[in-house]
């Protein structure tokens, strides 16, 4: 991960992250994570919440990722609040921009992206993210 915070609380400015093999910005373990005006190309994934966390990105492009560009998801089954992550005024290209696991949030532009199975265990032996 080019960035990873496990309980953090952090603003992000005007960040950039080209070719990173994991993730541009992994957020996790109750974190509060804003994001913006920046640009993450080529990451494995661009931006993650996950167990419990809250992210917003605002004016940011994620484009030539390997996985998707967006992922929401619970990671750690203890976490029982939900992950979240909220998207403004973004680019992100495709062909698989957003995943959302069910028991997550995930919105871009005020549209609620659709909930989906997702087997964490599998995408992280298959997939080494």
């Amino acid at each position: 991960d080019a960035m990873d915070f496990s309980g953090s609380f952090v603003q992000i400015e005007e960040a950039f992250a080209l070719n990173v093999n994991d993730k541009a910005v992994s957020v996790g373990e109750k974190s509060i994570i804003e994001i913006n005006n920046s640009s993450f190309i080529a990451p494995g994934i661009g931006v993650t919440s996950k167990d419990a966390s809250t992210v917003t990105v605002k004016n940011t492009e994620v484009k030539n990722y390997k996985l998707f560009g967006i992922m929401s998801y619970t990671k750690k089954d203890f976490y029982t609040d939900p992950s979240s992550i909220t998207l403004i005024n973004c680019k992100v290209d495709q062909p698989s921009p957003y995943l959302r696991q069910k028991g997550t949030f995930m919105s871009v532009d005020n549209f609620e992206i659709q909930e989906r199975n997702l087997n964490v265990n599998q995408l992280y032996s298959n997939e080494g993210i």
